[in-house]
């Protein structure tokens, strides 16, 4: 009987231990925090000259990425989205796009990029726009109300609080840092 309860201890705490190793060696980047969500504030659509300017800050190091709702109506866009990153200086830094053809309507796209170094606390701005897209294949963004992370929109030369409902993804020095935050998150229950 010894010898089950030491081989059920064990076996738990090796499971509670090294499952969070293996489980890191599969994740690339990590969400900052849940979206937030939608509001009152409505929705604005890009197509054309048409496009949307997020101001955003980094709560964490190693930015990689971004994920937010867009709304493709009856999936009319088929042309290029794009997504564009400028630092508080307004360079341009970090640059992807996407087929509209592969955002459904309402879907939660991500755009992943090359990881910004030194990002903890820095303000970006998130340009998305759809410049080949005539009117009636426009796209729309969902807006929120302005929080830590989420500050202004700037939208038909109109800058307002808030933005889009946004979530932005980090990556990490190494795998370990990851399993920490694995055993943080899961003690934190």
């Amino acid at each position: 009987m010894n010898k089950m309860v030491w081989f059920t201890t064990v076996s738990i705490l090796s499971f509670v231990f090294v499952l969070p190793v293996l489980l890191s060696l599969t994740i690339d980047y990590i969400p900052n925090a849940n979206q937030p969500g939608y509001g009152q504030m409505g929705r604005v659509s890009i197509y054309g000259s048409r496009s949307f300017k997020q101001e955003f800050v980094s709560e964490k190091e190693m930015l990689t990425g971004i994920g937010t709702s867009i709304k493709n109506p009856n999936l009319n866009n088929k042309s290029e989205v794009i997504f564009n990153l400028y630092d508080e200086g307004n360079n341009l830094i970090r640059n992807a796009s996407i087929s509209g053809k592969n955002i459904g309507d309402g879907d939660f796209v991500k755009i992943i990029f090359d990881p910004v170094i030194d990002s903890k606390g820095k303000k970006f701005i998130i340009e998305i726009s759809s410049p080949q897209a005539p009117e009636d294949e426009l796209l729309e963004l969902f807006l929120t109300s302005k929080n830590n992370y989420i500050l202004n929109f700037i939208y038909e030369s109109e800058k307002r609080e808030g933005g889009i409902p946004m979530v932005t993804y980090h990556n990490f020095n190494s795998r370990f840092e990851i399993a920490g935050e694995i055993y943080k998150n899961l003690f934190r229950i």
